[in-house]
């Protein structure tokens, strides 16, 4: 990568979703300088930069399993925590860790937990996901409904369609928004695991935010992937209103390969640079980047991780 592309424009950073955690516990490595997509030490390119940290429960994995697996990923980032080199929040994708216990949400929500994805892919004990026509389950919907009421926001990525619909209701029964963190647009890209037009202005409409992936598949149907696909998948979601409800959300980590021009999260100046080129404005770049997650979770009273430590040992 030239310096051109990394040079310093004072780009600030917010992502909605990566894995990086949980592959840094397989690989035992550390987040100051892995050999993930993300680490410290790529990061190091952004004035600021603030990631909510995913902790993937495979469904392979018990619910005793997934605490364990986050009580080790919470401790990579412990030591990191020290430098300020990150901002960090917790979220949980396929919310197996529950058990049978909604009422574990509420230690998640104590441990920093700040986003629930319920569902990842197939049928799971709280609802269907994207392959499949099923809603949520009824322990599911006692599920969301007490991580609302515990603070943690849902987020409807992988969710199927009925499943999308339940949670939204969900969140409007409360008055709260919800988010697809890492979701694109179903225009752009006919992939079932995207959005449709109607269900990003229902997570718009609710004050929720929305995060462009890099998945190739999610971005693109055709062999070719690129910088250019991403940026339509962003210019479409502004010509639906979304201007301000726009956010990355790479999941950088969770996909096996990312778009030609983007090998990890050092990169993305070039998404930047793209933009800039198809007539973004300096405004609009920076509120995708960094401004629009950073004004929600301010709304939203959404605080950082505070104590790794601690949560690691609280967990179980």
């Amino acid at each position: 990568m030239s310096s051109s592309d990394t040079e310093n424009i004072g780009l600030s950073y917010f992502d909605l979703h990566c894995d990086t955690l949980t592959e840094l516990t397989a690989r035992n490595e550390p987040l100051e300088y892995g050999s993930t997509h993300v680490s410290l030490k790529k990061t190091a390119v952004y004035r600021h930069y603030a990631q909510v940290f995913a902790i993937f429960c495979h469904p392979d994995l018990s619910p005793e399993e997934g605490r364990e697996l986050f009580r080790k990923s919470v401790t990579v980032i412990a030591s990191a925590m020290t430098e300020g080199k990150v901002t960090p929040y917790l979220s949980v994708e396929n919310a197996t860790i529950l058990g049978t216990d909604v009422g574990y949400s509420e230690k998640l929500a104590r441990c920093g937990v700040r986003f629930i994805t319920p569902v990842w892919s197939g049928d799971n004990p709280l609802g269907g996901a994207y392959n499949t026509d099923s809603g949520l389950t009824s322990f599911g919907k006692d599920a969301v409904k007490h991580m609302i009421e515990c603070g943690i926001i849902p987020d409807v990525s992988h969710s199927s369609l009925c499943t999308f619909d339940e949670i939204a209701d969900a969140a409007a029964l409360k008055g709260i928004p919800f988010v697809a963190t890492h979701s694109n647009s179903r225009s752009v890209c006919d992939h079932p695991r995207n959005l449709y037009d109607g269900q990003f202005r229902t997570v718009m409409q609710s004050g929720g935010i929305v995060g462009i992936s890099l998945c190739r598949m999610h971005l693109s149907e055709n062999d070719s992937c690129g910088i250019d696909d991403i940026v339509d998948h962003i210019e479409h979601y502004f010509g639906l209103g979304g201007e301000h409800s726009v956010c990355l959300g790479c999941d950088f980590d969770g996909v096996d390969t990312l778009p030609d021009g983007i090998q990890s999260a050092a990169y993305l100046p070039r998404l930047y640079q793209r933009m800039a080129q198809r007539g973004f404005s300096e405004s609009q770049i920076n509120d995708v980047f960094y401004n629009n997650a950073a004004i929600f979770f301010e709304k939203n009273s959404i605080k950082p991780l505070s104590d790794a430590e601690t949560v690691a040992t609280d967990i179980l």
